[in-house]
């Protein structure tokens, strides 16, 4: 979407991309999703909210779920937490509440205030 783009739907399995200067706001249900400029998504599940990330900048506010390269990202219904790919990795910052990233090493419990980075191979490492 570009900065004036207006009101836009997405449909299961669609995906949505935002341009340099624009911005996106998702509602399934309960849970809220903001894109920032040039991130990619893509709507993969609704009865469960679970976008997946392909590039870009993501925040999520409820009880969503984030699918990336690296891991997975499972908020509660209190949190508010926002990711971002960065090259060789994944930023990941908990706002509110609490969150969990799931990966082939395991299940880390994240809470407010922490920031983590997930490398390459998936090991989160708060910073």
């Amino acid at each position: 979407l570009a900065e004036d783009a207006g009101k836009a739907s997405i449909e299961h399995g669609e995906v949505l991309h935002t341009g340099p200067d624009g911005h996106a706001l998702v509602s399934v249900r309960d849970t809220l999703w903001r894109l920032q400029g040039l991130s990619a998504v893509r709507l993969e599940g609704i009865s469960q909210p679970t976008m997946r990330l392909a590039s870009g900048r993501l925040e999520c506010r409820g009880a969503g779920r984030c699918l990336t390269e690296f891991g997975v990202v499972v908020g509660q219904e209190d949190s508010m937490w926002s990711m971002e790919m960065a090259g060789d990795g994944l930023g990941l910052q908990i706002a509110e509440g609490e969150a969990t990233f799931l990966s082939a090493k395991g299940e880390t419990p994240m809470r407010a205030g922490e920031v983590w980075f997930v490398d390459a191979h998936g090991t989160p490492t708060q910073q």
